[in-house]
């Protein structure tokens, strides 16, 4: 069983014969860029980095942080 989106995975407790099941979700940065001062900072920070990935990853995040807000506020959705 490999780390998926969402994977689910479930830790049994023999002793007392129980089944816990609990959903682990993988982390998205795009959830935490939804305002203008927060890209700023995340990209200046991604210039700061000596690896250049670094800058193309922190850009595709913010293009898609941009479509999610763009898409929520079509829809009508709030930012929390």
């Amino acid at each position: 069983m490999g780390f998926k989106d969402h994977a689910h995975f479930q830790l049994y407790s023999f002793r007392y014969n129980l089944k816990v099941s609990t959903t682990i979700k993988t982390f998205d940065v795009t959830e935490f860029l939804r305002d203008e001062e927060t890209m700023a900072e995340y990209f200046n920070m991604a210039l700061a980095d000596p690896n250049p990935d670094m800058l193309r990853l922190a850009a595709d995040n913010i293009v898609r942080a941009r479509l999610f807000l763009e898409r929520d506020s079509t829809l009508g959705f709030q930012p929390q």
